[in-house]
């Protein structure tokens, strides 16, 4: 590191870092005090210029469609997300035309005329990786962090760039968070909810976890003029007071709607009256996250986003998995992105270090053997398990699993995809995808891919 005063060496205290921070920080007070109008006329100039190029450069703006998004609660959260960073959103007061495109009154607009040009930019644009390659590799040099970070891409929102001046009448927007929800009313009727608004994992997680019975249903839908696909939630009337369900979809911001019926489920997968409407019976998962001794943080996010859609779940420890018996307290085990001898042997033991504390022996142990036959008892006995990342090795390598990582061995001039945002085709008809859009983006960082190995095929393993 360029420093003026190196450390010298030697024992590093708790006062040494504070004091590291006091100094930074005082100096850099110092600084704004003293040079304070040069400081601001920078500020102004900085924030000016961006203004004006939004005005003479290409992009001029983005649009978010208001009515013309997969997922509408996900749009307005990423308009959220943009708003709380200090970026001006306004909608527009009148249908206006854009890039060779028409849209609506209600659109949202997002102008690069604005000091906040740079960040906006660098959310919402998509971003190709220049394709540089080492002079002595031979392979691409890799991003310092990752490739692609496309707001709208992550999200699965609609957002229009617009490179051609035009010009509509604007209103600012001081909220864009999503708006309450309400029951569209039938008098009598079941509810249905679409899939394709994330938080209806929010709402079937509630249900669920106060016994209700919530059905999905198995195939495309047509009642009075309207289609339901594949995955639509179906919530028998009886099960749920009506207030308590407006309640809930104002709370969620999720449409219900409830619709008389042709046909009303029973305690069985058929759900059938005078018509067959088939649909899957749902009851809470027993979730399981495994969480080794080694900080990982893969596992930390799984956790935050578990929480976030309000799933359920238990941290499951080495001494635990090792006990065996899982299929009796879990239907399925997450394993987190971790590399396969993290899992089976945990931390290497440490060498002996004046500033590093030997952990006790039970933080250095991974699953080992025992919890090896533990997870391969877990899976014959009609357990899920699911492996994220580098964790799939393991289970091909330990567990079994009937695939082949295809760019296990390969180079980095051969296979190289250091955290990029890659194009997906989905089948929303099954299940695992229900809900999604034909087409979707997802960020992949190196990982496995997978090919069923022929006992796979044979046995109707799909690929999904």
């Amino acid at each position: 590191m360029n420093v003026l005063e190196p450390w010298p060496g030697g024992w590093w205290h708790l006062r040494d870092a504070v004091d590291y921070h006091l100094a930074t920080t005082f100096s850099l007070l110092d600084l704004a005090a003293r040079e304070k109008e040069s400081i601001i006329y920078n500020f102004c100039k900085m924030n000016l210029d961006a203004i004006e190029k939004g005005k003479t450069e290409p992009p001029f703006a983005f649009v978010v469609p208001r009515h013309d998004q997969h997922d509408p609660i996900t749009a307005r959260k990423m308009l959220d997300i943009l708003s709380r960073g200090g970026v001006e959103i306004h909608q527009a007061e009148a249908d206006f035309w854009a890039g060779n495109r028409q849209f609506k009154r209600g659109d949202y607009v997002i102008l690069l005329s604005q000091p906040f040009r740079a960040y906006v930019k660098a959310l919402l644009e998509h971003k190709p990786y220049p394709e540089w390659t080492a002079v002595l590799e031979k392979a691409p040099v890799p991003p310092g962090d990752v490739t692609g970070w496309t707001l709208p891409l992550m999200m699965g929102v609609n957002c229009v760039r617009i490179d051609t001046p035009f010009e509509v009448e604007l209103g600012s927007v001081n909220s864009p968070r999503p708006q309450r929800a309400k029951v569209l009313r039938r008098r009598g009727g079941d509810y249905l909810v679409r899939h394709r608004t994330n938080r209806s994992f929010i709402l079937l997680n509630r249900l669920l976890q106060e016994g209700k019975k919530v059905y999905w249903l198995r195939d495309t839908l047509e009642l009075r003029g309207s289609t339901y696909a594949p995955g639509t939630i179906y919530i028998p009337l009886k099960q749920i007071d009506p207030n308590k369900m407006s309640f809930l979809a104002q709370e969620l911001a999720v449409t219900v709607e409830q619709r008389a019926a042709t046909a009303r489920p029973r305690d069985h997968d058929a759900l059938s009256e005078t018509r067959p409407l088939k649909g899957f019976r749902l009851k809470p998962p027993r979730i399981a996250l495994y969480q080794p001794w080694t900080a990982n943080v893969d596992e930390g996010w799984t956790r935050f986003l578990l929480e976030q859609f309000e799933f359920r779940y238990q941290s499951l420890y080495n001494a635990r998995i090792r006990k065996g018996g899982l299929q009796g307290d879990f239907d399925a085990i997450i394993l987190p992105d971790m590399p396969p001898e993290e899992i089976l042997s945990g931390r290497a033991t440490p060498e002996p270090d004046i500033y590093t504390p030997r952990p006790p022996k039970p933080y250095l142990r991974g699953v080992g053997e025992e919890g090896v036959k533990a997870l391969q008892e877990f899976v014959r006995k009609g357990g899920t398990l699911i492996a994220l990342g580098s964790a799939c090795d393991f289970a091909i390598e330990r567990l079994g699993l009937p695939a082949q990582d295809v760019t296990k061995n390969a180079s980095a001039a051969e296979f190289f995809c250091p955290g990029s945002l890659l194009r997906v085709v989905v089948d929303p008809t099954e299940p695992l995808a229900y809900g999604m859009p034909d087409n979707a983006a997802v960020m992949f960082t190196n990982g496995p891919v997978l090919r069923p190995k022929y006992w796979a095929r044979r046995t109707g393993v799909p690929a999904l």
